[in-house]
């Protein structure tokens, strides 16, 4: 049965070309996939050979592009399955950054297991880390101008090289800064307000660390 406003006739065991399509130019993408059909040259088609030689075209058309399912990451190169991760430096004047980032970057290559943690001596890359920026902004105020939130932004200063064993490093592969951020509500009472602070940034290194963890393992 024709619908209405459409060349194309359904059938319930073929597909139909209507003959008005045999003055149109045919473009390069109906030329058959598979060797020995003459699939353009019929007035029809069955569906599921149609739908066949256009799934084993489309197949081969990804495949000559490079698609490929991401693997192992660019920055880690062959045969390296070790990383050390020494405690970052605070360039900052705000305290315990650096001992809160440091844990959560390690905790979170620990988890994921792709590469082996280990001291720096038995190390093939050393991912060094710094502090280099730690900015603590109101966002908003009461109305006696009290403040009742603040963010935080830290700066994150990250280089992963390659050494030896024993040995000093032997090249950068990497070198990026990475920014974070958080916020968290203050209020009069000043436990809280620390204790809402360090929560605040507890997050910026969970977040960190999931972000470095996805750079070297996933590539940049």
């Amino acid at each position: 049965m024709k619908k209405k406003g459409t060349d194309l006739f359904f059938y319930s065991k073929r597909l139909s070309f209507p003959r008005k399509w045999e003055s149109r130019p045919r473009p390069a993408f109906w030329i058959p996939a598979c060797a020995g059909m003459t699939c353009l040259e019929n007035k029809s088609v069955p569906f599921f050979v149609f739908a066949s030689c256009f799934l084993l075209f489309a197949s081969f058309s990804f495949t000559g592009c490079g698609y490929q399912i991401a693997g192992r990451g660019a920055h880690i190169p062959e045969g390296v399955r070790t990383l050390a991760i020494p405690v970052f430096e605070n360039k900052t004047l705000e305290p315990i950054v650096e001992e809160e980032l440091t844990p959560a970057v390690i905790r979170e290559f620990l988890r994921d297991s792709r590469i082996e943690v280990v001291n720096r001596p038995q190390a093939g890359l050393v991912l060094r880390g710094s502090v280099t920026s730690y900015k603590e902004s109101p966002l908003s105020f009461d109305k006696d101008q009290n403040v009742l939130e603040y963010r935080i932004i830290v700066v994150t200063h990250l280089i992963l090289v390659r050494q030896e064993r024993d040995a000093a490093p032997t090249g950068i592969l990497w070198e990026r800064d990475v920014t974070e951020s958080a916020e968290y509500r203050a209020s009069s009472d000043v436990m809280s307000t620390r204790v809402a602070k360090l929560l605040a940034l507890r997050e910026i290194a969970r977040n960190l660390a999931q972000n470095v963890a996805d750079r070297v393992l996933q590539g940049w």
